[in-house]
């Protein structure tokens, strides 16, 4: 389970910049969720709730943001949301693709007291 080791990371960032902030208590966590970045939201929940025990965080709600997958067509340019993974050009119908956006896993905010 590869999201432990993120949830862990991601806990050291909210508590860092909550610190930074005067924050006491988080009471939210915002993430922006790429639909191709391999994360589980419910694993990445479990995760923040074990690590976060005896923290600012402890108790503190994770807000997900789904970012939709983007991708250019090497060959034509297009450039589409895919239906599924493997889906070819809309327009060309050729599957040398480049990903603009999806991939991504981020901090957006915190909310707390």
């Amino acid at each position: 389970m590869h999201e432990l080791g993120i949830t862990e990371d991601l806990l050291a960032h909210v508590l860092e910049h909550a610190a930074e902030a005067g924050i006491k208590k988080v009471t939210s966590v915002r993430l922006g969720l790429g639909d191709m970045a391999g994360i589980e939201p419910d694993a990445v929940s479990l995760c923040f709730e074990a690590a976060s025990r005896g923290t600012p965080a402890q108790g503190a709600e994770l807000v997900f943001r789904r970012i939709e997958t983007e991708l250019r067509c090497r060959f034509c340019g297009n450039v589409f949301t895919p239906s599924q993974f493997d889906e070819p050009c809309p327009q060309c119908q050729r599957l040398n693709l480049e990903v603009l956006n999806g991939q991504d896993f981020y901090l957006e905010s915190i909310e707390g007291e």
